[in-house]
């Protein structure tokens, strides 16, 4: 865990500097490069949609290239995951308006996406509510600080720290009911045909 903290600084540490030095061709290639993966799971977590998620990655990048020219004090990793945030919630209300003026044909991206996803994973995150599952995303996937989650999400720092905690009390207690339901299924005596 230590080491993964040493590498997103330095990670965030160099493209500060590239940023700084005015090589933002640089810095936006070493951003996609180590960030674009987060990102992008960040994105599928919040859409559920391949297509939509890497749409939403594409966005990110490219206004963080167009912002770099304007940035005094550089924190790509927050920046990034805000814009990735906002450019998630867009595209959301973008696609549910689509839906609702064409509720004849999909094309099931979603569907698609959804059955390929775990099963446990897709339930804990259908289980929160919105709130919960983006702030506990941004705090354990994006790997932000409360400070930074409550400025994305426009939130006190008191009232991520809640959510988060929800979040994971919802995660506990799925997964205990899971556990539980695999005990039960596991006791049950088989019947193989013997007598």
């Amino acid at each position: 865990m230590v080491l993964k903290r040493i590498a997103k600084s330095s990670e965030t540490e160099a493209i500060t500097s590239l940023i700084e030095q005015g090589d933002f061709g640089a810095a936006l290639s070493r951003a996609a490069s180590e960030l674009s993966e987060d990102i992008g799971q960040f994105c599928m977590a919040l859409l559920g949609d391949q297509a939509l998620a890497e749409e939403a990655t594409v966005r990110t990048l490219s206004d963080f290239y167009a912002a770099m020219p304007a940035m005094t004090n550089p924190r790509p990793r927050p920046w990034l995951f805000e814009t990735a945030y906002r450019a998630c919630k867009q595209l959301r209300a973008s696609a549910a308006i689509s839906h609702q003026e064409s509720d004849s044909s999909t094309d099931g991206s979603a569907d698609a996406a959804s059955e390929n996803a775990p099963a446990l994973i897709r339930t804990l995150l259908s289980s929160m509510k919105p709130e919960e599952r983006e702030t506990s995303l941004l705090r354990y996937l994006a790997r932000l600080g409360y400070a930074d989650i409550a400025n994305i999400c426009d939130l006190s720092e008191e009232s991520v720290r809640k959510h988060v905690s929800k979040a994971l009390l919802r995660i506990r207690s799925t997964v205990q009911d899971d556990a539980s339901s695999m005990d039960e299924i596991e006791s049950e005596p088989s019947s193989g045909g013997q007598e």
